[in-house]
């Protein structure tokens, strides 16, 4: 992995009476402080970023956790994790992450996100977390017209991200905006910071950009997409690069002790009917509560969407 990116695109989902679909990332333990990240830098932790226009609602941050890890002392905790349906209580996440691993000249590196991440934005006040939606100006994305935003021949050639990109003097001018809720982000593994939080830690020199979205509409309402893109901004190759989502479910009311102790796992190889009527293959793992006289009734989990990776870069795996 040269300063190529790798472009993962994961879906999280939650139905009532089938199974939660989701992408990769990394975790938390139940029980496990978590250490805040510094107030001072320009990571996002004071838990008001919530996915909340669907029935499934989550807290995002900028800096590789997803969910809040309820009960612990963050400032971000009493924010929604993973709430389905949406103001009930109910929670099917503690929290969770991407972990992005490779070897480095010899070296075997892992990057986590999950509690105590190894990601961090930058110190520029700018790089926070940015919010667009379906039809936003400078957001119009293929298959509607006018994707060309900015009319110069080019097509989604910015990320909303408040930087002028493509060098014309315009920042955000021609983006993809996507959905009911639209959140960007980026972060990194090379802080400096972040050795003051994780001393033992040493970086792949990686950089994520993250996209989640949700949708409000019957047919979307119950899961969150997520769109991960990690470029290696190092000067040497990682290889035997392996992404990841590592999860800590702990699924019940939230408002009750050791909801984890009775959640059960599983797995589902099947054929699913999408809203076009065509036939799609999947493989879900997933859990949900086990307890006999839970009124928690959804499964949670994560589905890998795809992968690509940028046309000079090495070639992603296939599985």
């Amino acid at each position: 992995m040269n300063p190529r990116h790798y472009s993962i695109r994961l879906c999280s989902l939650f139905f009532f009476t089938v199974f939660f679909l989701s992408t990769i990332g990394a975790l938390a333990a139940p029980g496990t402080k978590l250490q805040p990240v510094a107030v001072e830098k320009s990571a996002v932790i004071d838990g008001h970023v919530v996915h909340d226009v669907g029935e499934l609602w989550s807290h995002v941050t900028n800096w590789g956790l997803i969910g809040s890890a309820p009960g612990a002392t963050t400032p971000f905790s009493d924010a929604p994790s993973a709430m389905w349906p949406g103001g009930s209580g109910n929670e099917y996440l503690w929290a969770a992450g991407l972990w992005v691993g490779g070897t480095v000249l010899g070296e075997q590196r892992v990057s986590t996100g999950g509690f105590s991440s190894e990601f961090l934005p930058t110190e520029a006040p700018g790089d926070t977390i940015f919010a667009t939606a379906h039809g936003a100006p400078g957001g119009n994305r293929f298959p509607w017209s006018d994707a060309d935003d900015d009319g110069d021949g080019l097509e989604d050639e910015e990320l909303l991200n408040g930087l002028d990109e493509d060098m014309d003097g315009l920042v955000d001018e021609d983006f993809a905006a996507i959905g009911d809720q639209h959140f960007v982000c980026g972060y990194n593994d090379f802080e400096p910071a972040i050795l003051e939080i994780q001393p033992d830690h040493t970086p792949l020199n990686v950089k994520v950009i993250q996209q989640s979205i949700q949708w409000s509409n019957p047919l979307g309402e119950d899961f969150i997409g997520y769109d991960f893109m990690i470029t290696n901004m190092g000067e040497v190759d990682i290889d035997q690069v392996y992404l990841g989502m590592f999860s800590d479910f702990d699924i019940g009311p939230r408002a009750l002790p050791s909801i984890a102790e009775d959640d059960y796992a599983g797995f589902v190889s099947t054929m699913v009917q999408a809203s076009d009527g065509s036939w799609v293959s999947v493989q879900v793992a997933y859990m949900f509560d086990g307890a006999e006289t839970s009124t928690v009734d959804g499964y949670a989990g994560w589905v890998l969407c795809g992968h690509t990776t940028d046309p000079l870069g090495v070639t992603a795996p296939v599985e």
